[in-house]
């Protein structure tokens, strides 16, 4: 529900940037069925998130899950948007932990193989 082109927030840029990631092209797309089907899988990090997206998409409903649920789970993950650093810090870290721990998931739901390296 961002508007097109909006750029990351300074404190999500700073948080990623600790993490070795650069986001600073990111830029937001407004979320539409054509941008949608691209896509095997959608994750999202709240309910509210999931089941808006189904609602206005049911033909790709079956594709829209919560990432916690990937790691066995079904807990939103709170938006730090216009929070502290720490704030985000502490976001990214819960979702590297819900990534990690759903990785085999998220590629089998997305068509690649399950094996997964430890290198």
């Amino acid at each position: 529900w961002a508007y097109d082109g909006q750029a990351a927030s300074q404190n999500a840029i700073l948080a990623m940037e600790k993490r070795g990631l650069n986001i600073r092209a990111h830029r937001s797309k407004t979320v539409s069925s054509y941008l949608l089907e691209m896509f095997d899988l959608i994750l999202v990090m709240e309910p509210g998130h999931k089941e808006a997206l189904q609602v206005e998409f049911p033909h790709l409903a079956s594709r829209i899950y919560l990432l916690s649920e990937m790691a066995g789970e079904s807990l939103p993950v709170e938006d730090p948007y216009g929070a502290s650093l720490e704030e985000y810090e502490k976001t990214a870290a819960e979702l590297d932990s819900l990534i990690e721990r759903g990785l085999a998931r998220i590629l089998s739901l997305a068509g690649f193989d399950s094996e997964v390296s430890s290198d």
